[in-house]
């Protein structure tokens, strides 16, 4: 016997376009025109005034009235991260896509039709014939589709495992808005203190060239001697060159914060410094086991332990169904085949170890991280007890005094009855002690900060969880 086969690509073809497949509609990558885009955006959309409004009904945050016109002060400006930061607007794309899946899974697999067409030779005894003398030939037409019946359950069970990963998505989302929210606040702490710095820096500059002239002309009439009153232009140089340094930081800082805020570095806001004094610890209730990330690390549990659930399916048959037809001179067969595999030497065994072990690996995340939370508020709990301590004591005992002593001095050197030395250094230890006071504002800040990150205080909820099949 001898069979010619013959591929049918028409039929396959005409299949496709009626079966709907979907087809490639080119998108193009424009840098450029996306970057025009991003030139030209408004702050005052919707889905920012949203996020300002349920920052304002969290409480704590004044975002009432929103306008960026007028500046952004530092709750405004967690509004507009929440809406146009980077990585968060990437991250939504992606629950997008979690969301796309969980629609589209659990369907049973296509069918398979095969079409067949060949030709037999034999000789009227039945025998094989290679030359054409006496040859009678036939053709013959046939016919199959196979079909997967899924017995084992295994589609609902994927459609199951894909909304729990839309869930993880979604709170993985959840998770790094409150993240982002804390990046903000910090970031506008070191902001608004390196600003402070360079107004601490300018008003030092101005007092030291008033002294330094003071001591020039005190020089020049032979009250002091050159080589002290040459301090004051070493120090004035110093403290310029610092200055300098200090004005650099802040502008690094303001681009560290319009970058989390997803605009680029040359957008025309303007933003209100705030350095954020740090919550009342005794108002905060920290329950770690609502935080974003734990909440987060639950649903990654859940969907490890249904992806376990789908391995385990994987290992019972599923039945496929094959009706085979087949015509030869008038003669016509209908054969129903049915199939499935044994689960004697695989079991899918592999897949089972694999998504019990991530189950596994997921239960100790979850309690890492459960417990690390907790570490997090205790530490910064500490950290803001001891930074508010500090300042207070800067702010009552050492500025009053450091004040007190160049208010003295001052008055001193207008009538000319002024230690030199004493001045200089006093000016030395205004400086440091203010200094001192900026850098206790701002660790109080940014523990008072983390101290909220942890408690999860005032973090923003999405939606409950879809409902997915069992």
């Amino acid at each position: 016997m001898r069979w010619i086969y013959l591929r049918p690509i028409g039929a396959v073809a005409a299949i496709t376009v009626l079966a709907g497949c979907q087809h490639l509609s080119p998108e193009p990558l424009d840098l450029r025109a996306q970057g025009e885009t991003l030139r030209s955006q408004t702050l005052d959309v919707p889905p920012v005034r949203d996020f300002a409004a349920a920052l304002d009904a969290l409480g704590g945050e004044d975002c009432a009235g929103f306008d960026p016109a007028d500046g952004l002060t530092l709750c405004e400006a967690q509004a507009v991260a929440l809406w146009y930061n980077l990585d968060l607007r990437v991250m939504r794309f992606e629950g997008d896509q979690a969301a796309a899946l969980a629609g589209a899974a659990g369907r049973w697999d296509d069918p398979a039709i095969g079409l067949e067409r060949g030709r037999k030779s034999v000789d009227e005894d039945g025998g094989l014939l290679r030359d054409a003398g006496g040859v009678k030939r036939s053709w013959i037409n046939a016919a199959s589709l196979s079909i997967t019946i899924p017995l084992s359950g295994r589609p609902a069970a994927e459609r199951r495992l894909r909304g729990t990963e839309h869930d993880v998505a979604r709170l993985r989302v959840a998770e790094a808005e409150w993240d982002t929210v804390t990046a903000v606040r910090e970031a506008w702490a070191r902001w608004s203190v390196t600003r402070e710095r360079v107004a601490l820096l300018d008003t030092h500059l101005e007092l030291l060239e008033q002294f330094t002239q003071a001591a020039e002309s005190l020089a020049d009439a032979g009250e002091l001697s050159p080589t002290r009153a040459r301090l004051f232009h070493i120090e004035h140089a110093r403290r310029s060159a610092e200055r300098t340094r200090e004005a650099q930081a802040e502008a690094e800082a303001r681009f560290g914060v319009i970058e989390l805020l997803g605009l680029l570095p040359d957008a025309p806001v303007k933003l209100v410094p705030r350095i954020h004094p740090g919550p009342d610890p005794d108002a905060l209730i920290p329950q770690p086991e609502d935080h974003p990330a734990i909440a987060r690390l639950r649903a990654e549990y859940q969907a490890a332990e249904v992806r376990l659930r789908v391995e385990l399916r994987k290992q019972y048959p599923d039945l496929t169904l094959s009706p085979n037809y087949a015509d030869e001179e008038n003669e016509t067969a209908l054969v129903i085949g049915l199939g499935f595999p044994v689960p004697v030497w695989n079991a899918n065994r592999a897949g089972i170890a694999e998504a019990a072990g991530a189950r596994d690996i997921a239960r100790a995340r979850a309690i890492a991280a459960y417990q690390h939370l907790q570490a997090e508020y205790a530490q910064a709990l500490s950290a803001l007890a001891g930074s508010r301590e500090q300042h207070a004591r800067l702010r009552t005992e050492a500025a009053p005094a450091v004040d007190t002593q160049l208010a003295e001095s001052r008055a001193l050197l207008d009538v000319g009855e002024i230690d030199i030395v004493v001045l200089y250094e006093t000016l030395g230890q205004a400086l440091a002690v203010k200094q001192e006071l900026l850098n206790a504002a701002l660790a109080e800040s940014i523990a008072g900060v983390r101290l909220e990150a942890a408690a999860a205080a005032g973090a923003i909820r999405l939606a409950a969880p879809v409902e997915t099949d069992q």
